[in-house]
């Protein structure tokens, strides 16, 4: 015969009632951390695209800086703005847009994606 003794089974019962506690928080870290990461790659995206933009009007080059500057993040998802005007004295700048795709499990509730947006101005380098 096995006797326990008067705590038999309470470490089992303990851990029981912690580890799915302690799963959700690990887990909600991640995911956190996943959209911070998320956010930190759209704002340097878009310090690419506007540095590109100060010096040319050429789309192209401006979204390809962009893309480059942040390959983690799904290219479909991305999109570039260029605001402002190339004039002596004046700010130009971009705003990227990134469809980020919810990992949370509530996508039912909250929707299945949400936009991160970054804007920067610098001032636009004029050839005269």
């Amino acid at each position: 015969m096995n006797y326990r003794g008067p705590d038999g089974g309470q470490s089992t019962v303990e851990f029981a009632l912690v580890f799915p506690l302690a799963v959700v928080v690990v887990l909600a870290s991640l995911l956190a951390l996943l959209e911070v990461r998320d956010r930190i790659l759209v704002t340097h995206a878009a310090r690419a695209a506007a540095r590109v933009a100060a010096s040319t009007d050429d789309r192209s080059l401006i979204e390809a800086a962009g893309r480059s500057a942040a390959p983690q993040l799904a290219p479909e998802r991305l999109t570039f703005e260029v605001v402002g005007e190339r004039k002596p004295g004046s700010l130009l700048g971009v705003v990227v847009r990134y469809k980020r795709p919810l990992r949370r499990g509530f996508g039912w509730v909250l929707g299945d994606e949400e936009e991160i947006t970054a804007r920067l101005m610098l001032p636009a380098e004029v050839a005269e």
